[in-house]
């Protein structure tokens, strides 16, 4: 026939059912229309219909709506039944592309533990101030195998974990930071950086603003020294309220010269501060009082099945709604304190283990412990404070 390459051309085979050909009765009598202006009849055996006939578009068109209901209804219990399956805990993860984990005999998710040492070594080296570029920069050098690009999936107590909750959610919150930036307690709204040890995380006592690396240029004879040296943000440039701080500028070699000071009257009081640790340890994994998360999860589950089992017309279907809400904010509020609870104490494990590695004096000024183990800097007049991750506060005359 001619014009059988047409898109308006169909051929319809081995069909047995409508709802296997047509999910809308519109592009039903749309298609097989377009058929018959094309002299071509669609014949369904199984119905004994022919849309050729006078009757055959009046029972095309119900037995199409039929169809097109029971679609639907397929459709509407595969969400119920995947939701269902959310609340239980219950998902589906392919491990074929999926970094570190394997499924075992029994289809349950398996650490690898040669992929495992890539993950772990990503976010040790993201908490030691490393970029995601300069990580990916170095695992190629080593030649760490990557497939592609892998989604990254969590879902809570699904799974064997490689890195601890709080470490998790530690790396988290730098990459929340590098993408939002962060505030000051003085208001003043900065871009994250980790291109040095010491970057946000230097503060004026003054205005409360961060320091930021500068490199000034002393003549001597016969040369141009050059010196790095931090200096408050908001001496260099006015503030939001049109103001300049006079906060003191100190070299670079200063500040690391006091950080190693900082660090080593910590190693010198390691044992009465492992006693303590220990106690703080304790204190902080010590549960609160209130509802579970389990408790919380097995009311938040109750309450949803029994809002997906009413009508939307119903009225009690608004105040279960708010109740729903309620509940999901509540737990909100208990995971993101049991988080604090995690990164506290991992804080705190890092301090001992930072004492149990160096028992001699540091003699060397190390960047990544820097990182690993001081929170916040704070620049006096004539002193340096620390704060260090286990809340511990040391001052430094400089």
């Amino acid at each position: 026939m001619e014009g059988t390459n047409s898109p308006k051309c169909m051929k319809i085979e081995h069909s047995h059912t409508f709802a296997y050909i047509f999910y809308s009765t519109i592009d039903c009598l749309q298609y097989i229309r377009e058929l018959k202006e094309l002299h071509v009849a669609v014949f369904f055996e199984k119905k004994n219909t022919n849309t050729m006939d006078a009757k055959g578009e009046v029972l095309i068109t119900i037995m199409a709506s039929l169809a097109q209901q029971e679609s639907k209804s397929i459709s509407r219990n595969i969400k119920i039944g995947l939701q269902y399956r959310y609340q239980r805990g219950q998902v589906i993860v392919n491990t074929a592309r999926f970094l570190d984990y394997d499924k075992d005999e029994d289809g349950n998710l398996v650490i690898n533990p040669e992929q495992a040492k890539v993950v772990k070594r990503i976010f040790y080296e993201c908490l030691t101030g490393k970029s995601a570029i300069e990580i990916a920069r170095e695992l190629t050098k080593k030649r760490v195998k990557n497939d592609g690009q892998v989604p990254q999936y969590y879902v809570e107590n699904n799974h064997p974990a490689i890195i601890s909750r709080a470490t998790f959610y530690q790396v988290q919150k730098i990459l929340d930071m590098r993408r939002e930036g962060f505030t000051t307690e003085g208001g003043h709204h900065h871009g994250y950086t980790n291109a040095y040890c010491f970057s946000s995380i230097v503060f004026c006592v003054r205005c409360k603003d961060i320091y930021t690396r500068c490199v000034w240029y002393r003549p001597r004879i016969g040369e141009v020294e050059k010196v790095n040296v931090w200096r408050c943000y908001s001496r260099l440039y006015w503030n939001h309220k049109g103001k300049r701080c006079m906060g003191r500028t100190i070299t670079e070699a200063d500040l690391e010269e006091a950080s190693l000071k900082a660090m080593n009257e910590l190693i010198q009081q390691h044992q009465l501060a492992d006693k303590q640790i220990a106690a703080n340890i304790l204190k902080v994994t010590k549960g609160t009082t209130g509802p579970s998360l389990d408790d919380l999860d097995q009311q938040l589950e109750d309450q949803q099945l029994l809002l997906l089992s009413m009508s939307t017309h119903n009225k009690n279907v608004e105040q279960l709604t708010e109740q729903v809400q309620a509940l999901r904010k509540q737990r909100e509020q208990l995971i993101q304190q049991e988080i604090d609870h995690d990164i506290k104490c991992s804080n705190l494990k890092n301090i001992q283990s930072f004492f149990q590695t160096y028992q001699g004096d540091l003699t060397k000024f190390d960047e990544k412990l820097v990182r690993l183990l001081i929170e916040k800097i704070t620049i006096f007049k004539s002193k340096i404070e620390f704060t260090f991750k286990d809340g511990e506060v040391i001052t430094i005359k400089a």
